[in-house]
């Protein structure tokens, strides 16, 4: 299946299922209102393409650790020294890493 379509794909189950996805939204949306880039990522993706429940989105952004931080009220540092922080939203975790 070519990119495109996988894209769209993801983009249609979002839309199917934006409750289930608010909170990484959140997320994405305030690191890109702060000024930074922020994708879905991981197994998540794939799960959506597959029109399938994810179990958990990640986000890859680049923002580092201490910016993550300054962002969100909570966070929980799971790898901050390889980039990687957890941030809590309507009681979920949603692991935020540093791109690479």
């Amino acid at each position: 299946m070519p990119a495109n379509e996988y894209t769209a794909s993801a983009k249609i189950w979002l839309e199917k299922n934006s409750s289930i996805t608010h909170p990484a939204h959140s997320i994405v949306r305030k690191l890109a209102e702060n000024g930074f880039k922020a994708l879905f990522a991981g197994g998540g993706v794939r799960d959506m393409v597959m029109d399938r429940t994810p179990e958990d989105i990640d986000i890859a952004t680049d923002a580092h650790p201490d910016d993550i931080s300054a962002l969100f009220s909570k966070t929980v540092p799971v790898g901050a020294s390889f980039g990687v922080m957890k941030v809590i939203i309507e009681k979920r975790g949603f692991e935020v890493a540093t791109f690479k």
